[in-house]
């Protein structure tokens, strides 16, 4: 549990775009952290001494593939506002896939 952790006075963040603008102030959190029912998880590192395997990586759709999707976002609009939606949706899988995630 957090409460336990010696740690638990650091002050924490999500680590990414959330955090771009705005942090919490001096003995703010975040809406949704509690200390009380946050938890701690650890991690020991023990390398195999192996070269690693080469990541997978499953590409997102195309743009092409988002301009002929008629679902979720993409849905009853018109072909300007398709298009702009569909290069925003591309950029952020592009964004997900560089691990760019703060900005």
């Amino acid at each position: 549990p957090f409460q336990e952790w010696s740690l638990r006075g650091y002050r924490r963040s999500y680590g990414d775009r959330r955090d771009a603008n705005r942090r919490p102030e001096e003995n703010e959190n975040y809406r949704s952290q509690s200390a009380n029912s946050d938890m701690v998880y650890t991690f020991r590192y023990l390398p195999s001494g192996g070269t690693p395997p080469k990541a997978v990586i499953r590409r997102p759709p195309t743009k092409n593939d988002l301009l002929l999707s008629a679902e979720g976002k993409l849905r009853g609009i018109s072909q300007a506002q398709r298009q702009r939606k569909a290069e925003e949706i591309y950029e952020l899988f592009l964004t997900y896939v560089q691990g760019i995630h703060v900005g």
